[in-house]
């Protein structure tokens, strides 16, 4: 997942992929976008990359490493944070 800053290759691409109107980024900064997301170059990459940090996150050796540096409550409050936020993001 990307976002298109103004002059940049990307957000050219987004103009001309018919993604962006050229005011987007106006509209978003003046609070005119209604919680509207830019739209993805690729179907699915929202579930493409929920897959990817739950993959990359829950080795075992990246577990253990983390489960071993764990040294007060507020570590594992910390953790349990990071777990449940990748186990519930949302697709967009």
């Amino acid at each position: 997942m990307a976002t298109p800053y103004p002059a940049t290759p990307l957000y050219e691409l987004a103009l001309k992929e018919g993604l962006l109107k050229n005011d987007y980024w106006r509209d978003f900064t003046l609070g005119n976008q209604e919680n509207k997301r830019i739209p993805y170059f690729i179907p699915n990459v929202a579930a493409w990359t929920k897959k990817a940090y739950i993959r990359f996150y829950f080795r075992p050796g990246f577990i253990i490493k983390r489960l071993m540096r764990l040294r007060s409550l507020q570590d594992w409050r910390k953790c349990l944070r990071g777990i449940w936020g990748i186990l519930n993001m949302e697709k967009y």
